[in-house]
């Protein structure tokens, strides 16, 4: 989702930065909009880590002085049911809630000097109704949307705003672990999936493209009047 997105915001000519501590894969979502004719950079960046975020922010502040969209995107799934550990739970809460958290405030100067923008934390359906899969998933995600919310009142006199995409299941490497397994593959995780199929209004996952479109919208002026929205991309299972 994230490097889907980082292609399409540079389809509309955005200078892409892409903090990841991933390098490798940062290196190659470059690569890959530089072939097509955008601009785009990586910073090796542990987000978890104070230190590296505000290293990150400040060279990002040398070589553009503004910031007119954070996308707060970074996230891992979490352990099941009620059985984790401290480990588990800190996992879990440093890079899905802690995480976007400290980069919009870390980043909140160069926000300001925008003058007009766009803050977006990927959350999830988890974080909208309830989770039977991961009540600690669930938690970081529910505190992501309520943080987003609060600085979208906060942040909006000084033209900052603020939204969340709540995606459904989407087919990216970390959709098998929330059904119970580490690949599509898995005889179990294939009939849990479409179990879950049948019962969804659109019959299918997302693709990472359908998040980034979302993404690409709240960032623009066509969203202008929108702040403090937790958007639902899930293929209806939040209508039934």
């Amino acid at each position: 989702m994230g490097r889907a997105s980082s292609v399409r915001f540079a389809e509309h000519g955005a200078h892409v930065v892409i903090l990841d501590i991933d390098a490798a894969a940062a290196a190659s979502t470059v690569e890959e909009i530089e072939a097509a004719g955008g601009k785009a950079e990586y910073h090796e960046t542990d987000l978890t880590q104070e230190s590296a975020v505000e290293a990150a922010v400040e060279a990002i502040e040398q070589r553009h002085e503004r910031l007119d969209v954070l996308f707060n995107h970074a996230g891992v799934p979490a352990s099941p049911g009620l059985e984790f550990s401290n480990a588990d739970w800190d996992r879990c809460m440093d890079l899905n809630l802690r995480a976007p958290m400290l980069l919009t405030q870390k980043a909140l100067p160069l926000l300001k000097a925008s003058g007009d923008a766009s803050v977006i934390f990927t959350a999830s359906v988890s974080g909208l109704v309830a989770s039977p899969f991961s009540p600690l998933y669930a938690a970081a995600k529910g505190g992501i949307v309520l943080f987003m919310k609060s600085i979208a009142v906060s942040l909006g006199p000084l033209g900052i705003r603020a939204n969340a995409i709540c995606p459904g299941p989407t087919d990216t490497p970390m959709l098998a672990t929330f059904f119970g397994g580490t690949s599509q593959d898995d005889p179990g995780v294939a009939e849990r999936l479409n179990n879950y199929l049948e019962t969804l209004p659109l019959r299918r996952v997302a693709s990472p493209a359908d998040i980034a479109n979302i993404a690409l919208f709240l960032a623009s002026d066509q969203a202008s009047y929108l702040t403090g929205l937790a958007v639902p991309v899930d293929g209806g299972f939040t209508a039934r």
